[in-house]
Parts: C-alpha cells; sequence; structure tokens
C-alpha cells in the first residue's frame, strides 16, 4: 500500500509531528485544567486554547520587541493558568465539567474513543502524506505561495504579530490578516528545525486529522453521552470527503482547515455552557467559567480564520435555538426548588444574552463585509442563479459529498453513509434534546445550496464570508454529518434488535467491519480522487510542474551558498519565484502571486518594466529603495494559466537579457542574475 511506503520518509519527521503535538495540547491542557475542564472536552477544547495562546504570545512579544518562540508561549500559557486557577477551583468546588453520566462505562469508552482517534489519525496521515509525495511537499495552488511565505517570514524576522503584515505585503502596504496558522506553523519549524514546507504540512496533517477527531468526539459526546455512538461519529469523522482530506489539497484553504478543525470542539463548549446552565446545582460558578472558556474559544476561531467565527455564528444560533425551545418548555432548572421563577429568568436571560452576542458578531461581519461583496459582484467567487445546478447538489450535500460533479461510483460508495445520515436526522428531529443537531445541518446545508440557487445580493448577505465557493461551504456539513450517521447507525440497531437477537449480533458485527473498512478505505479512495498529486511539489519529484520543477528547485537550493542570507530576490510569480524564500530562506520581494498590487505602486511598475534595467530612469531608484539584489529568469517556463486572468507581467520575464546584470547560477531553463546596472544595492534589515 502507498501509505506504507510513506513511512519511509515520515520517519525522520516524527520529532516534527511530536512537536506539533505538544505545541498544539500543552498549553491548552493546561489552562483548561486550571479553568476546571477535564476529559474529553478538555482534550478537545486544548488546541482551541494552544492557538489562541500562541497567537497572543506572538503579539505580545512583538510589543515587548522580543523575539518569538516557545519561551513566551510557555510564559503566557503558565500566567493565563495561574489566572484561570481560581475560577476553577471555584467551580470544581461544586461540580466537574468533563464527568458525565453513565459513569460504570465510562473507562470503556473513553478508550473505545482514544482507539478510534488514533486509528483515524494514522490512517488517513499517511494516506494523505503518501499521495502528496513527501512531508516537504508544497501546494502549487495560486495562494499556497502566502501562506508559505508568511510563515517563511516570521521563521526569518522572529515577529509573530497577527496585528501588522508589513514584512510580507511590503510591497503593497500593510495588511491585517489574522490566520494562526502561520504563527503555529512558524513555531513548530523554530522549535523542531524544521523545514517550513515540512512544518506547514505537519500542522495541516496534525489539525486535519487529530484535532478534527477530537472535536467531533467532543460534540458527539455533547448529544450522545459516553456511548458507542459517541465512538462511531468519531469513526465518521474520517470518511466524509468534504473534510478534512478534499480541503488539504488546496494551499489556499490550510488557514481555513485550522479553523474548521477547530469549529466541532467550540461548539461543544457552546453546547456544553446550555447544558450546564440549565442543570448546574451551582449555576453562577459554571456560567462564569465557561463563559470565560467561550471566549477564549470564539477569539482561537477569530485567530485562526475569520470565517470561522462566521460558521460558529451561525451554529449557535442554531443550536441555541433548539436548546432554548427544549429547555424552556420540557424542563425547569433542577437547582430551582424553592426560586424556579427566577432562577428560570436568569438562566434564560445569560442564554439568551450567548445568542444575542452570536447574532451582534453576525450583523456586524455583515455589515463590514458585505458592502465589500455587492461592491465585487462580478468575482468568480459569486456565481449567478442557478436552480438546476443547487438541485443537482442538493443530494450531495446529503452525503456531504465534494461539490465536483460527482459519479455514479461516488454516489454509491457514499450512498450508505447519505442513509445513515437521513435516518439520524429524522431521529433527532424528532428528539427534543438532540434536535440541535439536526438543525445545525439544515443551517449549513441552507447556506451551501444558496451558493448555488440564491440572487448574488442574497450570496453576499448570507455565505460571502466563505468567498462562496462550495469548496469551504461543503466541508461545515462534516462538521454536523459525523453525528447524524452514527444516530443512523443507532437506529439501525435499534430496529435490528426488534427483529432478532441473532439479526442483531450479525448487523452488529456487519456495521463494526464496514465502518472499520470505511476508515481505512475511503482515505485511500479520496486521496486518489482529489487533485493532491497533481498539486503538490517535493523535493523528490522530477516531473515539470507550473510552478515548481526540478530545475527550479535545485536553483533555490544552490542560492543558500551563493546569495548572501539578507539579500532580497525577485521574478515572476506566476512561474515559482514565489516559493523562493521557503525553500532557500532568501527573501523575495513579491511573497503573494502580485494579486492586488496597486497600479500606481513600485512594485507594479517592476512587473511591468524591470527587464529594461538602467536604461529606464526609474528602475534603479526603485531596486535601490527596496534592496532587491537579485532576478529570477525562468522565461523557458509555461507560466500559470491564471497569469492571463491576473494581468501580465512582462517585465519579470527575459531578466537575463544583460540589462540588469550577469547570469550567475543556471540550472535549465531556470537563471539567477545578479543586479549590478544599478551600482552596489544596500543591504536590508
Amino acid at each position: 500500500m502507498a501509505s506504507l511506503d510513506a513511512l519511509s520518509f515520515i520517519a525522520p519527521s516524527l520529532p516534527v509531528f511530536a512537536v506539533a503535538i505538544v505545541l498544539l495540547w500543552i498549553p491548552g491542557l493546561l489552562l483548561g485544567w486550571a479553568a476546571g475542564l477535564r476529559r474529553l472536552i478538555l482534550v478537545a477544547w486544548a488546541p482551541l486554547a494552544s492557538v489562541a495562546l500562541i497567537a497572543t504570545a506572538a503579539i505580545c512579544a512583538a510589543w515587548l520587541n522580543i523575539h518569538f518562540s516557545i519561551v513566551p508561549v510557555a510564559l503566557l500559557s503558565g500566567a493565563a493558568a495561574c489566572i484561570a486557577f481560581p475560577f476553577g477551583r471555584w467551580m470544581r468546588a461544586h461540580e466537574s465539567i468533563g464527568l458525565d453520566a453513565h459513569h460504570a462505562q465510562r473507562s470503556f469508552w473513553d478508550i473505545a474513543i482514544v482507539c478510534v482517534i488514533v486509528i483515524v489519525f494514522i490512517v488517513s496521515a499517511l494516506h494523505y502524506l503518501s499521495r502528496i509525495g513527501g512531508v516537504d511537499a508544497m501546494s502549487q495552488t495560486i495562494d499556497a505561495s502566502y501562506h508559505l511565505n508568511q510563515t517563511q517570514a516570521i521563521v526569518t524576522t522572529r515577529d509573530g504579530s497577527l496585528l501588522d503584515a508589513a514584512h510580507i505585503y511590503r510591497a503593497t502596504g500593510s495588511s491585517l490578516y489574522p490566520v494562526g496558522f502561520h504563527d503555529v506553523a512558524a513555531l513548530v519549524a523554530l522549535t523542531a528545525h524544521a523545514t517550513v514546507p515540512e512544518a506547514v504540512n505537519v500542522v495541516t496533517v496534525v489539525a486535519a486529522f487529530l484535532v478534527f477527531p477530537c472535536g467531533i468526539a467532543s460534540l458527539a459526546q455533547r448529544a450522545y453521552a459516553n456511548t458507542s455512538t459517541t465512538a462511531i461519529a468519531t469513526l465518521c469523522s474520517a470518511v466524509f470527503p468534504m473534510f478534512p482530506l478534499t480541503m488539504t489539497w488546496a494551499g489556499t484553504l490550510y488557514a481555513n482547515l485550522l479553523g474548521d478543525s477547530l469549529l466541532p470542539a467550540a461548539i461543544a463548549v457552546y453546547c456544553l455552557a446550555w447544558q450546564r446552565t440549565w442543570h448546574s446545582s451551582h449555576r453562577r460558578q459554571t456560567i462564569v467559567t465557561l463563559s470565560l472558556v467561550l471566549v477564549v474559544s470564539i477569539a482561537a476561531l477569530a485567530i485562526s480564520q475569520p470565517s470561522a467565527v462566521i460558521a460558529f455564528i451561525h451554529a449557535a444560533l442554531a443550536t441555541g435555538f433548539a436548546f432554548h425551545l427544549h429547555y424552556s418548555r420540557t424542563q425547569v432548572p433542577s437547582h430551582a426548588a424553592h426560586h424556579s421563577d427566577t432562577t428560570a429568568l436568569s438562566v434564560g436571560r445569560i442564554c439568551t444574552l450567548w445568542s444575542g452576542l452570536a447574532l451582534l458578531l453576525n450583523a456586524a461581519m455583515i455589515a463590514l463585509v458585505t458592502p465589500q461583496r455587492l461592491g465585487n459582484m462580478t468575482a468568480p467567487n459569486f456565481h449567478g442563479v442557478d436552480i438546476q445546478g443547487g438541485l443537482e447538489h442538493a443530494i450531495l450535500l446529503i452525503g456531504s459529498i465534494p461539490g465536483e460533479p460527482a459519479g455514479k461510483r461516488e454516489l454509491i460508495i457514499m450512498a450508505p453513509l447519505t442513509i445513515l445520515v437521513l435516518i439520524g436526522f429524522v431521529a433527532n428531529i424528532r428528539r427534543p434534546h438532540l434536535r440541535w443537531t439536526s438543525i445545525t445541518y439544515a443551517v449549513f446545508a441552507l447556506l451551501c445550496f444558496l451558493s448555488f440557487a440564491a440572487p448574488m445580493w442574497l450570496q453576499a448577505y448570507t455565505v460571502g464570508f466563505w468567498y462562496a465557493d462550495s469548496l469551504r461551504l461543503f466541508a461545515l456539513l462534516s462538521v454536523v454529518a459525523p453525528l447524524l450517521a452514527a444516530q443512523g447507525t443507532s437506529q439501525v440497531f435499534a430496529f435490528t434488535a426488534r427483529v432478532s437477537p441473532t439479526v442483531d449480533v450479525c448487523v452488529r458485527a456487519a456495521a463494526t467491519a464496514s465502518f472499520l473498512a470505511y476508515a481505512i478505505m475511503l482515505p485511500t479512495w479520496h486521496a486518489s480522487n482529489t487533485w493532491l498529486k497533481d498539486y503538490f511539489y517535493s523535493a523528490q519529484d522530477t516531473r515539470a510542474n507550473d510552478l515548481l520543477n526540478s530545475e527550479k528547485y535545485a536553483l533555490f537550493e544552490d542560492m543558500k551558498t551563493i546569495v548572501p542570507a539578507d539579500a532580497i530576490t525577485i521574478g515572476n510569480p506566476w512561474q515559482g519565484a514565489t516559493l523562493s524564500w521557503p525553500v532557500s530562506g532568501i527573501r523575495t520581494f513579491l511573497p503573494t502571486l502580485g494579486l492586488g498590487v496597486d497600479q500606481n505602486s513600485d512594485a507594479y511598475y517592476l512587473m511591468q518594466h524591470l527587464n529594461e534595467g538602467s536604461s529606464n530612469p526609474r528602475i534603479c531608484p526603485i531596486i535601490r529603495e527596496y534592496k532587491i539584489g537579485y532576478a529570477f529568469d525562468f522565461t523557458g517556463s509555461e507560466p500559470k494559466q491564471w497569469v492571463r486572468q491576473a494581468g501580465s507581467v512582462p517585465g519579470l520575464n527575459d531578466t537575463a537579457n544583460g540589462n540588469l546584470g550577469p547570469v550567475i547560477a543556471q540550472r535549465g531553463d531556470a537563471k539567477l542574475v545578479q543586479i549590478t546596472a544599478c551600482g552596489q544595492i544596500p543591504r536590508h534589515n
């Protein structure tokens, strides 16, 4: 199997995986334990807290003018734990969050869930890494260069503050883009002494195949407690195509992938807050502590990817509506024996406050984002009204099948899961305490349908936060679909038990074998049927590629010995120059694909006229101002087809014509030019 072959190149990266797991769990475990969380909810919530702590430590380090490293993260984690400890002790004196009912079965199912998570992680990670060709493989998709370069910038400058990305957008101005993924990947690279491509892939794998299943397990536990249904839901987290495996093919989605991986745990905390608010015998302690935990969760989602907050808001409104209907109509809080009316009113106010906050955040996001979306209605992300397309994708929504056209084989393979999701949806909608799962799933499905069947102005108000593309929207379904599939399986078991004990045993055995087969074989099938191999390039590759090939890769490696570490290079971003920084460690002037460059800027002028050299009197002053000492010439390479859509960059082609300086290194058609036509180039800091 390809996954077994992957062991040979994964083995050297095992220390990097260990570092990533430690960094994503230990800070959060420390803070969560101090706050009073225990068991599965603590394990699932820990990555949320860790991402928030890492990103906050990076901001604090920049403010204090110290290097971003594991030291400020450790100090901040310890300080946060000390602050949280009194709250945790206050709450633990009355109850312990994480110790649920079914105590006799708890230990067995905890072990079963852990085993399932380990199986999902090992199998899925091996298949994914073997498919992309190496732990150091780099995605060749349109925005992958931005994420790789932003991570490399943090490693180089040791400045991980998310409040200012000027060092990555030097040519186009400062930009605020809170992506905690960059800080996490950079910290892994710094701590484990790994390359940036390796660290990026390791964090992606750990987030997709370890953080996500833990979150699904915790979310399922909110619905089903510690039962076999929770274990089945955890296993199902690996078999729905849209997330996490399909999302990993696109480098544009690194940040979205981390945010969506953290999303189930955040929703689980929100559900826990509702449940404990109504059932706790000492609600004040629980409300205060869980409110703080919720604040950290929302902050972590906002830092990891802003769209993850919007997804959380939609889920919070849906689940909050369902919980309010259930608790307000059918139950009276257990602690309201003497003051039931007053207590119920207080609890209702707190829950309404949570829902109101979610609604307020949603309104704020609409106010901030929608005007821009409305002014960009012709963008490719906004489809026209396509009722037929929406109906064609409706059946795919049920099984969370990719939004790309699916063939008969895809539908046949996913048919059992689709049926289980439908059964679970109907079963849960009929149970007041589980109705939140079906309503949340319906809300996410509606957003997906609107992205195809709604007018563009309505898309801007509803799904514009996700750029209105199905790849991001369909991923949200996989947050709830495993819970419904698990409930569907439970309903099938209940039916067969009524039919015959013998039939029940046979069906359970067959179902167990089928789920294990799905968990092991479906990742292989999904990996083979996505664009993973076509869109990734590893150092071991010899094939030609749009952005990167063996000649360019070798030239980038040569630069480590022939180009000063503090030099700045420039080249055609649509022919791979953007990937030189993550490979060589030598900074590039255009670390993105040149998108969004102001046509009146110096960067745009170089994109049009750089190869004119000193014959153009405007070129040298710009080169000296930005301290650009070297230029790439990839004229022999075919540029990405998107370059025709984004605008040509003629000034970055044929730079080896002698107008800038001599060629000092060459690998095939890939050339490196030292810029000498403008005299001595100043060094940059």
